[in-house]
This record gives C-alpha cells, structure tokens and sequence, in this order.
C-alpha cells in the first residue's frame, strides 16, 4: 500500500496528541498562527449602475486612471505586505506543531528569512503567470473593454477557433502552475524547514523527491483533495451555526440603532461611525473563531505533509 495512504493514520494520531486534552491558550496561539499562514484570498466583483454600459468601460478608465492606479497601488501594497507575512507563518505553522511549542515571535524571527524567500519566489511564479496569462489576452481585452455593449465574436473580431485554442491554452498554464504551486507549499517548504535552506536549492531538491516517488506523490495528492473533499463537508457544518450567530448578533445591532434613531435622528452619524468598526472588530472575531474551530484539520494536514515528504525523501 502507498506511503500516502499508510501515514493518514500517523497523521491523525500526530493531531491528537497535539491539540488533546484541549489548552485554551495554545489553541488560540496555534489557531491564530493558522490563520496568519493561510494562502487563500477572495475578491469580489463590484458592479456599478446599468447606464454605465452606455459608455466604453475603456474610456471610463481612462478617464479616471489616476483614480484607478492608486486604489490599485493600494491595494495590491496591502495584499502584498500580507502575502509576505502569510509565507513567514507558514514556517512558524509547521515549527509550532512539529516541536509542539507555539512561540510566535521566537519563531517568526527565526523563519523570517525562509519566508521571504519563499514569498520572493512566489511572486515570481505569479508575475510569470501573469506574463503568460494577461499579455496574450491584450487584444481580447481591449476588444472586450471597446465593445461592452456587443461582445459578439463578429465584433470583437475573433474567430471560435481562436477561442478555443486560447481557452485551451490557458487551462493548461494554470493546471501547470497549480502543479508547481503544490510541490512548493507541500514539499518545498517542508524541505526548507528540515534544511534550514532558502528556497531555490530546496525546491530544486523537492523536484528529485517528486520524480522518485511521482506514482506516491501521485496518490497523496488525490488523497489531498479526497480528505478536503470530507473535511470541508465538516468545516461547512460547523461554520453554519457561527454564521448563524454572527448574523443573530448583527440583526440585534441593527434593531438597536434602528430604535436609537428613531428616537433622535441625530444618533445616526455616530451610529454610523461606530457601527463601521464594530463590524469590522466582529468580521475580524468570526474569521478568528473559524480559524480555531478548524483548527484540527489544519494541524492534521501539516502532520500529513510532514510525515509524506520526510518518509518520501528517505
């Protein structure tokens, strides 16, 4: 039977040893290590009143580039700092658990040069990405933007053929840096922590691991997306009641400022400017309590990918 298959049970006993019988303190300490390391980031589209269709998008832009630029600038200086910080708590994540001590500030110095080697070369991979994805896609953009109104193939001037080279084309860079993306945050970091190496001569190493067990890596891969396939059905179950109360919370809030301003409506600015950190603070304590309720499941897939890579590269 495969190494990927043999090491769940390890893994899970790993877990347990570690986060039971339950200590408050580190749970919060380990929970927020957690948190600080994750990857995953979401955005949302914003859509703007429908008369906005009546005027190119690309000269609204333009129009407004200045505007666009700093907001952007903005933006991706926040993303970034985080992203850079995230690189640095994955180490600490995987210290705090393999040496059952979570010492955040002891353990954030100590990894911070492995981080940001590994933050430096993710961007890297994320700029070639980029490069690949967006400056092939120029022409269909500006088409696009240009023709908001009628994006029809006759207009944009595109043929299907080109279409579905492209969609093809596409699939197959992000299947690609998806693959590249797993050896790094499953094996590489692993391996920079064993070896107390930056990340290039790490990665390169991780790479021969993968060729020599590629049928292993294979199946502990599938094994990944099976068990986040369970899990996830398990996180969903339990983050619906904290979403419940979350939301019972933020109804109570909102019937008390409705009452408040009904009784003088100058109570509704300050309610307002109060109400914006408030809610904040709150978004802030669900992610946090998120954070920690999954806390097994995150230690349980550090201890996995531990135990694979360290019994892969034997």
């Amino acid at each position: 039977m495969s190494i990927a298959i043999n090491l769940i049970k390890p893994a899970i006993n790993n877990t347990k040893n570690l986060l039971f019988p339950i200590k408050y303190k580190e749970w919060l300490k380990l929970g927020l290590v957690s948190l600080l390391s994750k990857k995953n980031s979401s955005i949302n589209s914003i859509r703007g009143p429908s008369n906005l269709l009546d005027e190119s998008l690309f000269d609204i832009l333009m129009s407004n580039l200045a505007t666009v630029l700093a907001a952007t600038g903005v933006l991706s200086l926040f993303i970034l700092a985080f992203q850079w910080i995230s690189c640095i708590f994955t180490f600490v994540f995987v210290d705090s658990i393999i040496t059952k001590k979570t010492l955040i500030k002891d353990y954030f110095n100590k990894h911070s040069k492995k981080g940001t080697s590994l933050f430096l070369w993710n961007m890297l991979l994320f700029v070639c990405l980029i490069v690949l994805l967006v400056v092939p896609s120029i022409p269909i953009i500006i088409s696009v933007l240009r023709n908001v109104g009628d994006l029809s193939l006759s207009a944009l001037g595109i043929s299907l053929f080109f279409i579905i080279l492209y969609a093809f084309y596409l699939g197959l860079m992000i299947m690609l840096f998806m693959f590249i993306s797993a050896i790094m945050f499953n094996f590489t970091v692993i391996e920079m922590y064993i070896k107390n190496k930056m990340f290039w001569p790490s990665f390169i190493y991780s790479l021969n691991v993968v060729k020599e067990n590629f049928i292993d890596v294979i199946i502990y891969f599938v094994m990944r997306v099976l068990l986040g396939f369970v899990t996830g059905i398990i996180s969903l179950l339990l983050i619906v009641p904290l979403l419940l109360i979350l939301l019972f919370i933020c109804l109570i809030l909102v019937l008390i400022g409705v009452l408040l301003v009904s009784l003088s409506k100058v109570l509704l600015i300050p309610l307002i400017i109060l109400g914006i950190p408030v809610g904040f603070i709150l978004l802030l304590l669900f992610i946090f309590s998120i954070a920690v309720i999954l806390l097994p499941f995150s230690v349980f897939y550090v201890n996995y990918m531990y135990l694979f890579y360290t019994k892969a590269r034997k």
